[in-house]
Protein backbone atom coordinates (compact mmCIF):
# COMPACT_ATOMS: atom_id res chain seq x y z
CA UNK A 1 0.00 0.00 0.00
CA UNK A 2 2.79 2.41 0.87
CA UNK A 3 4.41 1.90 -2.51
CA UNK A 4 1.13 2.85 -4.21
CA UNK A 5 0.99 6.07 -2.21
CA UNK A 6 4.65 6.78 -2.94
CA UNK A 7 4.12 6.19 -6.65
CA UNK A 8 1.08 8.48 -6.64
CA UNK A 9 2.98 11.26 -4.88
CA UNK A 10 6.02 10.99 -7.14
CA UNK A 11 3.77 10.84 -10.21
CA UNK A 12 1.97 14.01 -9.21
CA UNK A 13 5.27 15.75 -8.57
CA UNK A 14 6.63 14.60 -11.92
CA UNK A 15 3.48 15.93 -13.56
CA UNK A 16 4.13 19.29 -11.93
CA UNK A 17 7.66 19.24 -13.30
CA UNK A 18 6.47 18.20 -16.75
CA UNK A 19 4.12 21.16 -16.79
CA UNK A 20 7.21 23.36 -16.70
CA UNK A 21 8.52 21.40 -19.72
CA UNK A 22 12.01 21.00 -18.32
CA UNK A 23 14.44 18.15 -18.53
CA UNK A 24 17.03 18.06 -15.80
CA UNK A 25 20.41 16.42 -16.30
CA UNK A 26 21.09 15.43 -12.71
CA UNK A 27 24.79 14.90 -13.41
CA UNK A 28 25.07 18.57 -14.41
CA UNK A 29 22.86 19.97 -11.63
CA UNK A 30 24.83 22.48 -9.56
CA UNK A 31 24.39 22.93 -5.84
CA UNK A 32 23.12 26.49 -6.23
CA UNK A 33 20.38 25.16 -8.54
CA UNK A 34 19.31 22.56 -5.98
CA UNK A 35 19.14 25.16 -3.24
CA UNK A 36 16.91 27.40 -5.40
CA UNK A 37 14.66 24.57 -6.64
CA UNK A 38 10.93 24.76 -6.06
CA UNK A 39 9.80 22.38 -3.29
CA UNK A 40 8.13 20.02 -5.79
CA UNK A 41 11.30 19.92 -7.89
CA UNK A 42 13.47 19.40 -4.84
CA UNK A 43 11.42 16.42 -3.68
CA UNK A 44 11.66 14.74 -7.08
CA UNK A 45 15.40 15.41 -7.37
CA UNK A 46 15.98 14.16 -3.83
CA UNK A 47 13.97 11.00 -4.52
CA UNK A 48 15.80 10.41 -7.80
CA UNK A 49 19.20 10.79 -6.15
CA UNK A 50 18.22 8.50 -3.29
CA UNK A 51 17.04 5.85 -5.73
CA UNK A 52 20.14 6.22 -7.87
CA UNK A 53 22.55 5.75 -4.98
CA UNK A 54 20.47 2.97 -3.41
CA UNK A 55 20.52 1.11 -6.74
CA UNK A 56 24.30 1.59 -7.06
CA UNK A 57 24.76 -0.08 -3.70
CA UNK A 58 22.06 -2.69 -4.38
CA UNK A 59 19.91 -1.53 -1.44
CA UNK A 60 16.14 -1.81 -1.53
CA UNK A 61 15.30 -0.53 1.95
CA UNK A 62 15.03 3.13 2.88
CA UNK A 63 15.90 4.37 6.34
CA UNK A 64 13.79 7.54 6.53
CA UNK A 65 15.82 9.15 9.30
CA UNK A 66 19.09 8.45 7.51
CA UNK A 67 17.65 9.76 4.22
CA UNK A 68 16.57 12.98 5.93
CA UNK A 69 20.00 13.35 7.55
CA UNK A 70 21.73 12.73 4.21
CA UNK A 71 19.57 15.39 2.58
CA UNK A 72 20.45 17.84 5.35
CA UNK A 73 24.16 17.13 4.87
CA UNK A 74 23.96 17.60 1.12
CA UNK A 75 22.11 20.91 1.49
CA UNK A 76 24.62 22.13 4.07
CA UNK A 77 27.52 21.17 1.79
CA UNK A 78 25.82 22.75 -1.22
CA UNK A 79 25.28 26.05 0.60
CA UNK A 80 29.03 26.18 1.27
CA UNK A 81 29.98 24.96 -2.24
CA UNK A 82 27.40 26.36 -4.69
CA UNK A 83 29.40 25.74 -7.88
CA UNK A 84 29.94 22.01 -7.28
CA UNK A 85 27.51 19.56 -8.89
CA UNK A 86 25.11 17.86 -6.53
CA UNK A 87 26.49 14.46 -7.47
CA UNK A 88 30.04 15.65 -6.72
CA UNK A 89 28.80 16.93 -3.36
CA UNK A 90 27.33 13.52 -2.55
CA UNK A 91 30.51 11.72 -3.60
CA UNK A 92 32.62 14.04 -1.43
CA UNK A 93 30.32 13.50 1.53
CA UNK A 94 30.56 9.73 1.02
CA UNK A 95 34.33 10.07 1.08
CA UNK A 96 34.76 9.17 -2.58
Amino acid sequence: MRSHVTIAVVSSLLTALAARAETIDIAELKCHELIRAYPAEFVVIDAWLSGYYHAKSNKTELDRKQAAENTRKVLQFCKANPTVTVMQAIERLKGG
